[in-house]
């Protein structure tokens, strides 16, 4: 894709969230994204902002000294890697959220439509009757539900948070990882429990902040919800009532865990990453409800800010209640004091 790449087609298929430790470069044709350095996040700087290949090129040798050919060079090595397979977390489980033909989506269930929600993000309704789908219609409304906050314009993860004095700690990582016992262990030992699957964000300015009534708000909604379309198959749920749930009182999120169950074993361990790894991790653990260009941007802005106010860590947890119980205990303490 080198010969026929200008600056104006890098700006409207790519975008770039930049670190001082490098960046996450996001294909909004399919989807991928990966990392590239420092060096890297300059050389496409130049290209986004450039007239031109060559004057991206001469713009790249001015500002790393470089020979002219040197440049050239180095930036077509770097783009022909653009748009290749990249990162992108495979869907978790048989239940597929896709575009509908009207503009909207569909919750998919194998072969069976389970759910429906418009292209305007009004309404959500059955799509087959409650008899023939394998699950219980609360079970789709429930999952259905981060997506349709995302269409609303609410920034949300998968993971669980505890306030911790006046800010958050928040805790991500795929099922069995260990988040939500995680949080209930650390609300034991003086943290106030915020949430232990849905972590809603409110990035309306200044440092991102995480909502403290949002869990059981949505959890609320998609329950009545649930019922609502159990009792009468053929109404329509309000999803605008939903965007009700990003309001209320709010604490800045201070630090951000990622846990992985293949890395629990026999110590309690926290190691900070870059910034750059913690988006590709981030990446991995937020909703993204619509697959346009202007959408992806938003999804990869939010995870940047996210990250970059947020102290981002990899965490290794012991295996066992108890040791996980007196790990946390010591931490808390030594935290406090």
């Amino acid at each position: 894709m080198t010969d026929d790449l200008t600056p104006q087609s890098f700006r409207e298929r790519f975008a770039v969230a930049a670190f001082t430790d490098g960046g996450v470069v996001a294909d909004l044709r399919t989807g991928s994204y990966g990392k590239i350095n420092a060096t890297g996040v300059a050389m496409l700087a130049s290209l986004e902002g450039a007239t031109s290949f060559e004057a991206a090129a001469e713009d790249i040798a001015t500002s790393l000294k470089i020979p002219l050919a040197v440049a050239l060079s180095d930036l077509r090595s770097l783009v022909a890697t653009l748009g290749g397979a990249g990162v992108r977390a495979a869907p978790f489980g048989v239940v597929e959220y896709r575009p509908a033909p009207d503009g909207g989506y569909d919750l998919w269930h194998g072969e069976h439509r389970a759910l429906h929600v418009d292209a305007p993000a009004k309404k959500l309704t059955l799509a087959s009757p409650p008899e023939s789908l394998p699950l219980r219609i609360y079970d789709y409304v429930s999952n259905i539900a981060p997506k349709l906050l995302f269409l609303l314009g609410v920034p949300i993860l998968h993971g669980s948070s505890v306030a911790q004095g006046s800010t958050v700690l928040s805790m991500c990582g795929v099922s069995r990882a260990g988040k939500t016992t995680t949080a209930r262990v650390f609300a034991t030992h003086g943290s106030r429990l915020i949430s232990e699957d849905l972590i809603v964000l409110d990035l309306s300015g200044g440092p991102p902040r995480v909502f403290l009534e949002a869990e059981p708000r949505v959890r609320r909604w998609f329950h009545e919800g649930a019922c609502e379309l159990e009792a009468n198959h053929g109404t329509a749920l309000d999803v605008q009532a939903l965007r009700e749930a990003a309001s209320g009182p709010a604490l800045p999120l201070e630090t951000l865990w990622f846990l992985d169950a293949a890395r629990r074993g026999d110590r309690f361990a926290r190691a900070v990453i870059g910034k750059t790894e913690a988006l590709i991790e981030l990446l991995n653990h937020a909703f993204l409800g619509a697959e346009s260009e202007a959408s992806w941007r938003r999804y990869l802005a939010a995870g940047r800010a996210v990250v970059a106010n947020a102290t981002t860590c990899r965490m290794d947890l012991p295996n066992g209640l108890q040791t996980l119980d007196d790990a946390i205990r010591l931490y808390s303490t030594n935290s406090a004091s």
